[in-house]
């Protein structure tokens, strides 16, 4: 995930930073809002979601191609890992997509989705068990 995370931080800040700069300045030149008023400023809301969707989108497309097309990432090429259905059969696209939303899933429980691979028998995390997948050594 490390060097998955490197390679997804090159196009994520090309694209964040100019966005977030452009909020900035627009809050920067924007009138203090009034008492009890919404605090920020119009326009950055919508930059800040649009940054968190373009974030997805860019991780999402990894992922879900590089998973469904050779069954692993650039960091598991690394560290011959390839993840698997629980058959052993390649996983699909569709299964790449949900275990990218596992991943989700498994962050939002602070982490210890990710850590569920200490605990369970077969070392699964929680996108793996809800999506029917495991990692394996090539």
């Amino acid at each position: 995930m490390f060097l998955d995370g490197l390679i997804l931080a090159i196009p994520t800040y090309a694209i964040q930073i100019p966005m977030m700069m452009s909020a900035g300045r627009r809050a920067a030149l924007a009138p203090p809002p009034a008492p009890g008023a919404f605090p920020f400023a119009p326009g950055t809301c919508g930059t800040m979601l649009l940054s968190w969707l373009v974030v997805l989108t860019i991780q999402g497309t990894y992922f879900t191609w590089m998973i469904g097309a050779r069954g692993q990432t650039i960091g598991k090429m690394a560290l011959r890992l390839k993840v698997v259905r629980g058959d052993l059969s390649p996983v699909s696209y569709g299964r790449a997509f949900g275990r990218f939303w596992g991943y989700q899933l498994s962050s939002l429980t602070l982490g210890i989705g990710y850590l569920m691979v200490l605990f369970t028998k077969d070392h699964r995390a929680l996108h793996d068990i809800v999506c029917d997948t495991r990692v394996v050594k090539i």
